[in-house]
């Protein structure tokens, strides 16, 4: 079954809240037919509107496969999940930068996590409103403009958090940095390093370390693919081949070897 790019087909970059939102993004599956596949864990906090047709989901907090909502915010997802879809599938989606979530939304990211929330229960009435006007929109502009604007208007204007930079340098290194290290630079003790870093990011320091470091390691062997499973756990540091099969099925649902064969 051909698999909906995991590539947007049209990227937005916010124009006024570009230091809170990474990209609305639009995703289309075609008309080639049904897809099935497993997705890597969601690392940030995202809103998904589904546009037509529905899809169908698997994940750790539902009951087996489930209908996915039409509109909801996703916390980081620890682990893997996998989804079903028709043809002409298409997603809209707001991915918001590591830790800037709580500049629009009450919940911290750890609240949210492995959860999908209502926006109208964030929101209210004008949750419910921007998911009409995201679905009505003539196109995929005009629903970058309509979300930047909504978002622009439950702004909030907190402190600028300490994790700002060790989130930047862990992200650099793809995850190839000690916490300890990390956690000096945020001039805390890892005690509330960590408690900090659930709060803002929503995953533990160690998994999203884990998550980042997976996704670095997978891109890199589809730039290099005659690399050995061998050399590329130590070209990320995985001195140990048994750590790193534990690490990556934990992140994708498979060892490293039957994951790159599909």
């Amino acid at each position: 079954m051909p698999a909906m790019n995991k590539i947007p087909s049209e990227i937005y970059i916010p124009r006024i809240l570009h230091k809170y939102i990474n990209s609305f993004n639009f995703y289309k599956n075609g008309d080639h037919g049904s897809f099935s596949q497993t997705m890597m864990p969601l690392d940030a906090v995202h809103i998904i509107f589904q546009l037509g047709t529905t899809m169908l989901h698997n994940t750790t907090f539902s009951n087996g496969w489930e209908k996915r909502p039409d509109v909801f915010i996703g916390g980081p997802y620890n682990r893997f999940y996998q989804m079903k879809g028709k043809p002409g599938t298409e997603v809209f989606s707001i991915e918001f930068k590591y830790g800037k979530s709580r500049h629009f939304m009450s919940p911290n990211a750890f609240e949210i996590k492995n959860q999908l929330i209502d926006p109208q229960d964030i929101w209210g009435a004008a949750g419910r409103l921007l998911n009409d006007q995201i679905c009505h929109a003539k196109n995929n502009l005009e629903r970058a403009l309509i979300a930047e604007q909504f978002l622009t208007g439950q702004f909030r204007n907190i402190p600028t958090s300490s994790l700002d930079k060790p989130l930047y340098i862990l992200l650099k290194k793809n995850g190839l940095i000690h916490l300890k290290e990390l956690a000096e630079m945020a001039r805390m003790s890892m005690s509330n390093f960590r408690k900090r870093f659930r709060e803002e990011v929503g995953l533990s320091p160690k998994q999203f370390q884990k998550i980042i470091r997976t996704n670095a390691l997978i891109q890199y062997r589809m730039s290099n693919p005659d690399i050995s499973l061998t050399d590329l756990g130590y070209h990320f540091e995985y001195f140990d081949q048994s750590h790193f099969i534990k690490d990556f099925k934990s992140a994708t649902g498979l060892p490293p070897k039957l994951f790159f064969k599909q």
